[in-house]
């Protein structure tokens, strides 16, 4: 399997649970009747940035990687630069969607939140395909 394929099965899969992640947020918000357009807005503005930052640095990390003999030091550089600019993308992103109050705060975050188990439960996901 190619390095740009395992990268979008992986993102597919990260938004895949995003989404289920969306979904009991929204199903929680519902059960407490609080469910509106800006929560809507919210799950589904934090999922997006979420994906889009795992895209990203999943890309970057391939990409110097592949590169990984002959970049050397240039390889640690791109993945700074990658860094900064996807912390610029995503508080960017929560920042105008907050700040315009189209979006829950709370909804905003909650995707980002549960971000890392999620990375981790996909890696296991596909280690066990792997065997």
């Amino acid at each position: 399997m190619t390095a740009r394929r395992l990268v979008l099965k992986e993102t597919l899969l990260v938004a895949a649970q995003e989404a289920l992640v969306a979904l009991a947020a929204a199903l929680v918000y519902a059960l407490l009747s609080k469910l509106n357009g800006r929560v809507w807005v919210g799950l589904l503005g934090g999922a997006a940035l979420s994906v889009l930052n795992y895209f990203i640095m999943a890309c970057s990390a391939s990409r110097v990687s592949e590169n990984a003999a002959q970049a050397g030091a240039q390889g640690g550089g791109l993945m700074r630069v990658s860094y900064i600019l996807r912390l610029v993308l995503l508080f960017g992103g929560l920042i105008a969607l907050a700040a315009t109050k189209l979006a829950d705060p709370v909804a905003l975050i909650i995707p980002l939140l549960l971000m890392q188990p999620i990375i981790l439960l996909t890696h296991t996901i596909l280690k066990r395909q792997v065997k």
